[in-house]
């Protein structure tokens, strides 16, 4: 995650060039929740199986990748 953020960052300001530190902030801030909410209660869900978690993780890789593909 750490090497898509900035380009996920310079993409979302391009979106709004005349209001970049909102754009920033909310940025920001759906990132912590979107975060919160996969430690918080996916996590949790997860814990007690390694196929769980193996799911789990090819769920957001193909969602990420499904979400690429569409632009």
């Amino acid at each position: 995650m750490s090497f898509a953020t900035p380009s996920i960052t310079l993409m979302t300001l391009d979106l709004f060039p005349s209001m970049r530190g909102i754009a920033a902030s909310m940025q920001g801030f759906v990132q912590l929740m979107a975060m919160t909410f996969v430690s918080g209660v996916l996590a949790r869900w997860q814990a007690d199986s390694g196929l769980k978690i193996a799911f789990g993780v090819q769920s957001f890789l193909t969602l990420g990748y499904l979400v690429w593909r569409s632009k």
